[in-house]
Parts: C-alpha cells; structure tokens; sequence
C-alpha cells in the first residue's frame, strides 16, 4: 500500500477563520492526505480501550495532520469511508497458531 493515501471528500468541510481585522475567511477542506501510521500511532488505539469513535478520530487527525476539531465535523459518510482507508492502513491481529 502507498505511503500515503488522498481521500476526496464527498462532503467538504466548511472552516470559519476571524482575521485580525474582525472579518471572517472562509475555507474548505476538500480532501485528507493520510500518511501510513507508525507504530507510535498505535498507541492511541491502546489509550482510547473501547471508545471506537474516539480511536478513529484521532487516529484520522493524526495520520492527516489535522485538528481533532476538523475531523469531528466530517459528515459521517465520509468518516465512514476515513475510518476504512485507516483500517485498511492497521495490521491484522497477532498470530496465535496455525490452523486446520
């Protein structure tokens, strides 16, 4: 698999920014860059325990450099398909012996 993946979103996300002038920039975020996970990544899948949601998201803004703020208003179709490319990047579990 490549050393990174970019994922097009199909529901960007609208980002508000007040410049020091009082008026307000606005910018989408059209696609996620996601970069394949080392295994200090990993960690955060063994500090979130159960909290599958939780996990994603961080590991999604982790491997895409982007605020956790941002990836919370991802429409949930589009962290559906995030969380697949994530899952696709993760090892299978260990090993525990052959079979049949």
């Amino acid at each position: 698999m490549a050393a990174q993946t970019i994922h097009r979103l199909k529901y960007p996300v609208k980002l508000e920014f007040r410049q020091s002038d009082g008026s307000i920039r606005d910018e989408s975020i059209t696609e996620l860059k996601l970069r394949r996970p080392a295994a200090k990544d990993l960690r955060l899948v063994d500090s979130y325990g159960s909290q599958m949601v939780g996990m994603m998201i961080a590991l999604i803004a982790a491997l895409s450099g982007q605020d956790i703020e941002v990836i919370e208003k991802l429409d949930a179709e589009d962290f559906g398909d995030l969380s697949d490319v994530v899952g696709d990047f993760l090892p299978d579990g260990p090993k525990t012996g052959a079979t049949g």
